[in-house]
C-alpha cells in the first residue's frame, strides 16, 4: 500500500501542472480517511458485545463503594465476569454501553476492596473519555500518514532525486514517521493507566489498588513501545499522589 501511494504521487509530481493538484488531492484524501475512520468508528461502537461469554455480576456482589458510586453517577455501565486464572479487568465499549469485563480470578482471589479498586480503575477510563481520545488519535493517524505522504513526494522533486532515491527517502521517512506515531500511541496509553489509578485514589484508599496490582500476574516491560506500565511503575506514582 505505501509502495503504491509513494509510486503514484512521485509519478504525477513529476509534472509541474499536477504539483498543486497533487497536494491539495491528497489533503482532501486525508480528510476523507479522517470522516471515514470516524463513520466506521461509530459502525464498530454499536456491534453488541457478544455476552454469551460473560456472566453478568449481580448488583448484591458488587463491592459497596461501587454500589454507592453506581447509584449518583450518570454512567451506562455493566460488570461482567468470565473463566480465567490471570487476575485481570479491562474496559470494552458497545452500542452506546461500557462493559467492564472482570475475570473470575478477580472474584476468586482479591478482597471486596481490590476488586472495587480494578473496578474503580476502569471507571477512571469511562469518566477520563480515554477510548474516545485513542480513537480520535488513530483517525489523526490515518489522516496525517496521506499527508506526510505527500510532503515527501514534494520534497523528492524539490530535490531533485532520481525515482530509486526518492523511493529509498520516502521508505526511510516513512517508517521514521511511523516509528514516532507509535511512540507517541504507547506514550499517551501509559499516562491513561496512571491516569486512571489516580482517579482509584479519590475514592479508595491507595493501599488497595497497590495490593490489587501487587496481586496480578500480568507483568509489562515498561519501555518506550509499552502500553502499559509495570506494576512497579504504577505503584511509585500511585505512592506520589497528593
Amino acid at each position: 500500500m505505501e509502495a503504491i501511494l509513494i509510486g503514484a504521487l512521485l509519478i504525477l509530481s513529476r509534472h509541474d501542472s499536477l504539483k498543486g493538484m497533487v497536494f491539495t488531492a491528497s489533503t482532501i484524501i486525508a480528510c476523507l480517511i479522517f470522516i471515514l475512520n470516524i463513520i466506521i468508528d461509530k459502525k464498530l461502537q454499536n456491534r453488541h458485545i457478544p455476552e454469551q461469554y460473560f456472566e453478568n455480576m449481580e448488583e448484591d456482589d458488587l463491592p459497596e463503594s461501587i454500589r454507592k458510586y453506581l447509584s449518583t453517577a450518570n454512567i451506562a455501565m455493566k460488570i461482567m465476569y468470565y473463566n480465567s486464572n490471570e487476575i485481570n479487568s479491562h474496559l470494552i465499549q458497545r452500542n452506546h454501553c461500557n462493559y467492564i469485563i472482570l475475570t473470575s480470578a478477580v472474584l476468586q482471589k482479591l478482597n471486596t476492596y481490590e476488586m472495587a479498586a480494578l473496578i474503580f480503575h476502569e471507571i477512571g477510563h469511562i469518566k477520563k473519555s480515554h477510548h474516545k481520545k485513542i480513537r480520535f488519535y488513530y483517525g489523526l493517524r490515518n489522516a496525517a500518514f496521506i499527508v506526510f505522504i505527500s510532503l515527501c513526494s514534494c520534497l523528492c522533486i524539490k530535490l531533485s532525486l532520481s525515482t530509486l532515491q526518492a523511493l529509498i527517502f520516502c521508505f526511510i521517512s516513512i517508517e521514521l514517521f511511523m516509528w514516532g506515531l507509535r511512540l507517541l500511541l504507547c506514550w499517551l496509553q501509559r499516562n491513561q493507566e496512571y491516569d486512571a489509578d489516580k482517579f482509584v485514589t479519590t475514592h479508595l484508599e491507595r493501599k488497595f489498588l497497590v495490593s490489587a496490582l501487587n496481586k496480578t500476574n500480568k507483568s509489562f516491560s515498561g519501555n518506550f513501545f509499552s502500553k502499559h506500565p509495570n506494576v512497579s511503575q504504577r505503584i511509585d506514582r500511585i505512592s506520589n499522589y497528593a
